[in-house]
């Protein structure tokens, strides 16, 4: 588990993370995450990586193909 409010330095500094499942918006907050930077720094450790996409489905302009994470969940409820 993430102990911090910083996953991308976490991807980048542990070794004993397998799979990461990360919200691409703070719904408190509203950040943002970098997702491409997240899935480098997940795929440099042999980690796979997902996002859910709830807060950012439709407000954010997303382009998964291109950041390549290994899956992706939202709700359908809003939209």
């Amino acid at each position: 588990m993430l102990e911090s409010d910083e996953p991308l330095r976490d991807l980048e500094e542990r070794d004993d993370i397998a799979l990461a499942l990360i919200g691409n918006v703070n719904y408190l907050t509203g950040r943002a995450c970098d997702m491409r930077s997240m899935v480098r720094a997940a795929h440099a450790k042999g980690a796979q990586i997902g996002f859910d996409l709830a807060h950012g489905a439709g407000n954010l302009v997303l382009s998964l193909h291109e950041d390549g994470p290994d899956f992706a969940a939202w709700c359908n409820y809003k939209y």
